[in-house]
């Protein structure tokens, strides 16, 4: 029996800043995120929750009906950073703080 053989197709881009990186990911997520939506709602499935701290300025925002946001003090939302990527807690604030 001969292994099967599997071809990958890697594409390497070179990204200069975090704000590249953010235009990049949020492209996917977006798209893939208004797939999703769209799947749902031939499905009959009438609510969809996205979780997403760009929701305005990813343009997602046009999909929802209504907007819920929880709010917690900082230094919940800085442990829940630590916690959720396993960072140390001077680089949660930043992201935190400096989005």
């Amino acid at each position: 029996m001969r292994p099967t053989s599997h071809v990958i197709s890697l594409t390497v881009v070179v990204v200069s800043s975090a704000a590249n990186l953010n235009a990049i990911a949020q492209r996917a997520v977006v798209q893939r995120t208004r797939q999703m939506v769209k799947e749902n709602r031939s499905r009959g499935i009438g609510l969809t929750a996205i979780d997403a701290f760009a929701l305005l300025e990813s343009g997602l925002a046009d999909l929802c009906t209504t907007t819920v946001a929880v709010l917690a003090p900082a230094e919940a939302r800085v442990a829940r950073i630590m916690a959720r990527e396993g960072i140390p807690e001077e680089y949660a604030r930043g992201q935190l703080f400096c989005g």
